[in-house]
């Protein structure tokens, strides 16, 4: 199952799998945020539910790879919570005191309103 020949048969099912998946940022699931309903539910494999050899071998199949995607995708979030907590730190702020704001020149646009500023909407410069 792991041969790279053979990965694209697992990618609607890895984009099944992603879709129906609750997403803490946005309290839903994205098939849900599409469509305005959750999801159908999957209903697990059942050994020798079939009496079709290659029916239950597919089955099988994709049980495996669906466990390895919830693995897989477990670890990514994993990884990007820790590199998202490794790059912040808990700060708190009250009324009244001073901060360092960083601006950048291409996101801030608004801000920095320079004549020449290539990706400046053309609104700002007048034209």
């Amino acid at each position: 199952m792991d041969v790279p020949m053979h990965w694209v048969k697992w990618l609607p099912l890895a984009e099944w799998w992603y879709n129906t998946t609750f997403h803490l940022a946005i309290k839903m699931t994205p098939f849900e945020a599409l469509y305005g309903y959750p999801p159908p539910i999957h209903i697990p494999f059942i050994p020798n539910d079939t009496q079709v050899a290659d029916v239950e071998t597919m089955h099988k199949d994709r049980e495996l790879m669906i466990q390895k995607l919830k693995v897989s995708l477990q670890a990514a979030r994993n990884r990007m919570k820790q590199y998202a907590d490794t790059n912040s730190s808990e700060r708190q702020f009250k009324l009244g005191d001073y901060v360092y704001l960083k601006l950048q020149p291409y996101v801030q646009s608004l801000i920095r309103k320079h004549k020449y500023s290539k990706l400046d909407p053309w609104s700002i410069h007048g034209y």
